[in-house]
């Protein structure tokens, strides 16, 4: 049965119709490239006609975004494989886009050379999809692990965090500390000036403590109601004891009137200091508890003071 071939005008068109830049290379063994043809589509896509490509196969790099640059050693030195690529270049009317560049060998050579032939896509909506998609996980996640209130990381955050540096500490035989702290009286606070009040003394309080926690490592959290929880790994009970006192004065600082204290005139906050070391034979929960503990020991003692696991 004949086989009908369209004719040159029906594939010329076609490939005009072709969102896409087909083009075909020769591949010396020496590594140089000769451009054998670029379809028209490439004033389009690319902003250059053929003709710009056809005189200097280079001007397509010269498009190229210099972060990217790095691409071209990968295309120079690439094998009997398909190779394909994201790249930036720069439209001379449309200004920065993203396209997508597919190569691969063909059967045919041209002397020594072999031809390799390819297509370029601009692909720049969905990089910008694909970065707006990015970013609603970023804040889906911030959200999904911050405190809807206060800002700092949520119980279910502050979990999994302890899970982790537990058994990093394990794993690598380092000391972790954990410090509760505990807004004095917060209930009276609540009923003498009002629940806005009260939302807006837990909002300077978890802001403050994040300033005095420096590191990046370390983890600030509310763990309920008016209790929060700062996570120290790689930290001895020493310097964990004097973060807490830099904590304890610092809320002391801002002055906060609380009248119906009966601890100051001011907000002030009770807090507890547990740390496991590797001669330790702690269990997570103990540790969790020994902290509490230490907690409840200063609040039974005046309030507005640290309470650590030396002692108990």
């Amino acid at each position: 049965m004949a086989v009908s071939v369209p004719d040159a005008g029906a594939m010329t068109s076609f490939v005009e119709f072709l969102p896409a830049v087909l083009f075909e290379y020769a591949l010396e063994t020496d590594g140089s490239r000769e451009l054998i043809y670029i379809s028209p589509k490439s004033l389009d896509v690319l902003g250059y006609a053929q003709e710009d490509f056809l005189e200097d196969m280079d001007t397509f790099w010269r498009l190229t975004h210099p972060d990217d640059l790095a691409q071209k050693d990968e295309v120079d030195g690439q094998d009997e494989n398909t190779s394909a690529f994201d790249t930036k270049v720069v439209h001379p009317s449309k200004g920065e886009i993203w396209i997508r560049v597919t190569t691969k060998p063909t059967d045919r050579k041209k002397g020594d050379a072999v031809i390799w032939g390819g297509y370029i896509f601009d692909v720049t909506d969905s990089k910008v999809q694909e970065a707006e998609l990015e970013r609603l996980n970023t804040k889906f996640e911030r959200i999904s692990t911050s405190d809807g209130l206060t800002g700092v990381l949520n119980r279910r955050a502050f979990d999994e965090s302890m899970h982790k540096e537990w058994k990093r500490a394990l794993r690598d035989d380092t000391e972790l500390s954990l410090i509760i702290v505990d807004i004095d009286h917060f209930r009276n606070y609540n009923i003498g000036y009002g629940h806005l009040a009260g939302d807006d003394c837990l909002k300077v309080v978890a802001n403050t403590l994040s300033k005095v926690v420096k590191r990046s490592s370390d983890i600030v959290a509310r763990y309920g109601g008016e209790k929060f929880a700062i996570l120290l790994p790689n930290t001895g009970l020493v310097d964990a004891i004097k973060l807490s006192e830099r904590c304890r004065v610092s809320i002391l600082d801002l002055k906060m009137p609380h009248e119906s204290s009966n601890v100051h005139s001011i907000v002030t906050v009770s807090l507890g200091v547990s740390t496991i070391s590797p001669e330790f034979d702690f269990d997570m929960l103990t540790f969790i508890e020994a902290a509490d503990t230490c907690l409840y020991e200063a609040k039974s003692n005046g309030r507005n003071q640290v309470v650590s696991i030396n002692k108990l």
